[in-house]
């Protein structure tokens, strides 16, 4: 019992993490494979992005970031990069 909790409160981290370090907010387009949403990340925040594999589009910039569980993302002048 205890190996099941383990498993399924590390699954839980493993979403894609997005930090917008920009003085700015930026309208992004997440594609997660089979579905995909618009929203928005606030200047200076850090938010769960996706769950699983997915690839991160800022709209303002045209900046593109393949991302998958656990990836730490961040945004800087406007442009996607792995920490």
């Amino acid at each position: 019992m205890k190996i099941i909790i383990f498993f399924i409160s590390t699954s839980l981290f493993a979403a894609v993490s997005l930090h917008n370090n920009d003085s700015k907010s930026y309208n992004l387009y997440i594609d997660h494979g089979s579905s995909a949403t618009n929203t928005s990340i606030s200047s200076n925040t850090t938010t769960s992005i996706c769950s699983k594999s997915c690839k991160i589009k800022i709209k303002d910039t045209n900046s593109i970031i393949e991302a998958k569980d656990g990836d730490k993302i961040e945004i800087k002048n406007g442009k996607l990069s792995k920490k």
